[in-house]
């Protein structure tokens, strides 16, 4: 190794002095190397003497190039930040964790097959194109990026804060659950994956909420020092919502449909030209949702009152949710999402005029026939478990929505077998049966695009292996089966390592 001064630090030694009968990495295998703070410029040689070597760490030297040879297979944790790299070297790409943040990297395209957590911050990067279908993680905040390409993979958590970005399409990213791109130049942020929990898209250009209210999962969202001029009252499905800061926009109103968000615990408003409210300024959460209960239409307030249920103004989202109702209240063709699960229905014939419904739920009911919904060709996510309709479901030909449909769940229906008509679900990203009596795992799964597959507690006695080879799949549950010449430690396994041991059973 070369250092700037030409000097050993204090804290370095050289082996070839220690005299040693027998390496002592050959008494004591080593799994870890940390040069840090020692101002090396450059390493002669290679380490692939330590077959057992785990963790690499050469942080904040002086090193402008590491040769392609010097890191063994077996290393699973590389940090090179801080350093002057302007490549990174092949043997990088086989861990499983790569830090290299504050270089002078020219990267434009990153592929590997094992890399799960990346940091790439403080680079001068422009345009990335990312292809690692196992990443969970990927920091490149303050990169200058005016491009972020990201192939299909397993990712769950991005910062991409502080680059200067336009665009950004996450439509293949279904396991994302948190993302920060504030401080870019976005102007829109429509296509976004389902199951988002946080989202940070702070001092960007946007100026429509279109999008964010169709993710379901959200939980926080922070679109503080935008162009917002409105928010819609569609807002009102975002019912797990607990943090919601819109601070400095062009707002002139806020949706009274906010007060109905019952999980909502921290608003913030300031900065921004709202009528009708008063000075907000320093005004607690609890009192902003009460002024603007107060301008609920009449009738909505006394649906509040009666603790009924929720619909914004043009009876397009209906949430009884949990109210121990015995039917259906009266619905419109304007209706897209329906939120019933947790009651007492027993008939959803009244859906039959609903030609736009989108979303339905209606789990843990005494609902006997859904036969209605096969003529409804709108529906994208489906929720009919636990309840006696499991017989209704074998509809004598494919339903219309069945080019639509991408997620569906017929969990406690006491099947036992799949309708033959989901094999026709060609956008169908998620299915779940748990819960059920079903014996076999039929073939055509293999041809839909799933991501989710939930098979748990049923009566299968042998898997479907060859669903080790596919591709999509991100979650595979089949505990609670009669599978028994598979430990439930097998089944278990994160889904890469399960998908391994389906394949090697081939």
């Amino acid at each position: 190794m070369e250092f700037s001064d030409g000097k050993l630090p204090q804290n370095c030694y050289i082996l070839d002095e220690l005299r040693m009968d027998v390496p002592f990495w050959e008494i004591e295998p080593l799994k870890r190397i940390e040069i840090i703070n020692c101002n090396i410029q450059k390493i002669d040689g290679s380490f692939a003497r330590f077959p057992e070597l785990k963790v690499f760490v050469v942080r904040n030297n002086e090193l402008e190039h590491i040769s392609d040879d010097v890191i063994p297979s077996s290393v699973v944790l590389v940090d090179v930040s801080n350093n002057r790299l302007k490549q990174l070297s092949a043997g990088f790409f086989t861990a499983s964790q790569l830090f290299a943040k504050a270089n002078r990297l020219n990267l434009r395209e990153l592929t590997s097959h094992t890399l799960q957590v990346i940091d790439l911050s403080d680079n001068y990067l422009s345009s990335l194109n990312i292809n690692c279908p196992n990443l969970r993680h990927l920091t490149v905040n303050n990169c200058h990026l005016d491009e972020l390409v990201l192939q299909r993979s397993s990712l769950q958590k991005l910062d991409a804060s502080h680059n200067r970005l336009t665009d950004l399409v996450l439509g293949d990213q279904e396991m994302l659950t948190e993302l920060d791109v504030s401080f870019n130049a976005l102007s829109d942020m429509r296509e976004l994956p389902p199951n988002i929990i946080q989202i940070n898209a702070s001092n960007n250009r946007i100026s429509s909420f279109e999008g964010f209210e169709r993710i379901e999962t959200l939980q926080v969202l922070i679109l503080e020092s935008n162009n917002l001029r409105s928010i819609p009252d569609t807002v009102v499905t975002l019912l797990q919502l607990e943090r919601l800061n819109i601070a400095r926009n062009d707002l002139r109103t806020l949706p009274a449909e906010l007060c109905l968000l019952k999980k909502l615990r921290v608003l913030k408003v300031e900065g921004n030209m709202l009528r009708g409210l008063g000075n907000l300024m320093n005004v607690s959460t609890v009192n902003i949702l009460k002024r603007l209960e107060r301008q609920l239409p009449a009738v909505e307030q006394q649906t509040i009152q009666e603790d009924i249920g929720v619909c914004n103004n043009d009876q397009s989202i209906i949430n009884i949710e949990g109210r121990k109702l015995t039917e259906l209240p009266p619905v419109s063709a304007n209706l897209v999402t329906l939120e019933a699960s947790r009651n007492m229905i027993r008939s959803v014939a009244e859906l039959e005029q609903c030609p736009r419904l989108e979303t339905l739920r209606i789990s843990s009911n005494r609902v006997e026939n859904v036969g209605v919904l096969q003529h409804l060709p709108s529906i994208k996510f489906l929720d009919c478990g636990f309840n006696p309709c499991g017989a209704s479901l074998f509809f004598s030909r494919a339903p219309e929505f069945a080019g639509r449909i991408t997620h569906l769940n017929l969990s406690g229906l006491r099947l036992t077998e799949l309708p033959h008509w989901i094999s026709q679900c060609e956008a169908l990203s998620e299915l779940i049966v748990s819960d059920n009596q079903i014996s076999e795992m039929p073939r055509w799964l293999l041809d839909l695009p799933l991501t989710v597959l939930d098979f748990s507690n049923n009566s299968i006695s042998t898997p479907l292996f060859e669903l080790g080879h596919m591709e999509s799949l991100r979650s595979l549950s089949l505990s609670g089966n009669l599978i028994r010449r598979i430990s439930h430690s097998i089944l278990t396994r994160p889904i890469d390592k399960l998908k391994q041991y389906f394949r090697n059973k081939l």
